[in-house]
Formats: C-alpha cells, structure tokens, sequence
C-alpha cells in the first residue's frame, strides 16, 4: 500500500493541494494510471490506486486541523463515476498433461523456472532474484526475497530439490535461475499451448489447484505455501517446517522426469 501511495504522490504531484483534487482531476489520473510507465495495468489494479485516495482523503476530513485551514477544502467526488469495470474472474488452470507439453516447449533453462514456480508456488520475481546461499537443503527449505522487501520461506519439496539439482549443473553464478529471453520464450510457447492469455503469475494458480487437488489442503494452508500470509520473525522456522505443506508439495503430481527438454541435457 505505501508503494502505490507513493506512486500517487508521484502522479498528482506533490505540492498538490487538497482543494484542486475534484472529479477532473481524479478522471486525469485513472488515464494516467492506464497511460503511464506501466500500461499493463489492469482496471483492477487502477481501482486498488484510486481506492487508496479515496481513503486518504476521507481520513483527511476527520483531521482537526485541517479543517481550519481553507486550502484542505475538499471537493466532492463522485467515486462511482471513475470505478473501473473489472472482467469476470479468469479461470486458471493447467492439468499435469498440459503444464508438461509447456515447459517441453522452451529452453531448458526456462523450462525448470516454470517448474520451480509450480512446485515451489513462487513468484516471477521471487524465482529471478533467488540465489544459492538461500537454500538450506538440511533444512528442506530455502528463502525467497518476496513482495514487500523482505525474505520468505518456501518448503523444499521432492519436486523441488530435483529441480536444484538440475539448475546446479547448469549454474553459472549466483543465481539460481538463468531468465534469459524468458518474456520470447514465454509468450511463444503459451501462444503454440492454445493458452494465449495465460500469466507466468497463473503458475502460481496451478500450485494452489494442485494443492488443493492432490495434497488436500485447506485454503489458508495453501495461502501458507504460496506465501500469501505475513510471517513473522517468531513463527518463520515454525513455517518452514511445517510437515503438512510438505507432506502437500511432495503430493502433487511429478511431470519434471517426462519433460523432454531436461531429459537431453
């Protein structure tokens, strides 16, 4: 939240005052939310900008002093008027068979970053930035470096110790993963998949399907395994041990020995 209230601040400009905030100017920064750095964002995520004003704003006419001052003078806005339409919920889903024939279709080297993020239920980011010196084998768990700037664990599964092994005999350096041409590849083989509109972020999706369809768990420990919960210094060890998100992971079904690219190398 802070990240985007920062990216407002940016945006309007921050010798803005309250009083020239009205629906205009609103109306100019959903087009610029769209237009910007950044056009692929979704009216989704242009509502979530535009929710965080909307509070900001509210809880600055509660403000006693501000009241007296007539430059916080707030205009009314019609909120409604400038909510996005957001599409129906998209239905994610790769069944074994089909995530096999898409990690067949890419470099190896990309191949096993679309299997580490389905086995370890991580992020693009979380996979790209992840090192060696953050996976502790003895403990069956390594850390990523998660949204929010800080590090998060993630539960070593058989699945998932076998795609190390693999990425260690074609590691070139600190990193663990080599993303190179990851976007061409991606988008080629999603495209030759008849899976135009899939995400590297569904991968995520098709984790928490699989856990919940093969290692039967509950929605708030699938939320555990993909990271989803705030973890605190007190219960981190406790979560990377936890039997049951591993007992899940080692659960879901193996396609990384039918894969045919890794099968070459």
């Amino acid at each position: 939240m802070e990240l985007r209230a920062n990216q407002l601040i940016t945006l309007l400009g921050e010798n803005t005052l309250v009083m020239d905030i009205d629906d205009d100017r609103v109306a100019d920064l959903v087009v610029e939310l769209f237009d910007g750095p950044r056009k692929e964002r979704s009216p989704a995520t242009v509502n979530r900008h535009v929710s965080i004003l909307s509070k900001a704003l509210t809880l600055g006419k509660k403000h006693k002093e501000w009241k007296k001052d007539k430059r916080h003078q707030f205009q009314v806005i019609d909120w409604g008027e400038h909510r996005q339409k957001e599409p129906k919920e998209r239905t994610v889903f790769l069944s074994p068979i089909e995530a096999r024939m898409l990690a067949e279709m890419v470099p190896p080297h990309i191949s096993l970053a679309i299997l580490w993020s389905i086995y370890a239920g991580c992020r693009l980011n979380e996979t790209a930035t992840l090192t060696w010196n953050r996976i502790f084998r003895d403990g069956q768990y390594c850390e990523v470096f998660a949204k929010g700037g800080e590090f998060r664990p993630v539960v070593l599964s058989q699945a998932a110790i076998k795609i190390l092994e693999t990425a260690e005999s074609m590691s070139k350096g600190d990193l663990v993963f080599d993303l190179t041409n990851r976007r061409k590849h991606w988008e080629a083989a999603r495209d030759h998949a008849g899976k135009p509109e899939f995400r590297w972020h569904d991968l995520r999706h098709v984790s928490g399907t699989w856990l919940r369809q093969y290692g039967k768990l509950d929605l708030k420990a699938v939320g555990r395994g993909l990271g989803h919960s705030n973890i605190t210094t007190t219960d981190r060890y406790a979560h990377v041990a936890d039997n049951e998100l591993l007992t899940a992971f080692n659960a879901l079904p193996d396609i990384i020995s039918e894969v045919q690219t890794l099968q070459h190398m």
